[in-house]
């Protein structure tokens, strides 16, 4: 390795580590903002009423419409089911996908 080599490489390697310690910091930065993002027990439990006054007062159709458009996906394995699903909120365009429920046959 000729000297004159070894200064690039090593400038082109520091510039390297420098973008992906920032790319780190702008991702951690993210998942900050992300974990402050979870509803409160509160604000679920208002969440829960809600939904179930639609559920009551809605008709067929528009109780199915309003089931379909959270459920993400539905498998049946025997007696299990388990539902993907994303948490409704009053802005649709930041509705994130949430921890599936597993409920089992006869529950």
């Amino acid at each position: 390795v000729v000297p004159d080599d070894v200064g690039p490489r090593i400038r082109q390697l520091r510039e390297q580590l420098d973008k992906l310690q920032a790319r780190k910091e702008e991702l951690d930065t993210l998942v900050a903002e992300r974990s402050a993002q979870v509803p409160t027990q509160g604000e679920i439990a208002e969440c829960v009423v809600d939904l179930r006054a639609i559920l009551e007062r809605g008709t067929l159709p528009e109780t199915k419409a309003f089931v379909r458009s959270f459920i993400r996906e539905i498998s049946v394995i025997r007696d299990e089911a388990k539902l993907i699903y994303i948490m409704p909120t009053s802005n649709q365009d930041a509705m994130e996908p949430v921890l599936a429920i597993e409920r089992y046959g006869g529950q």
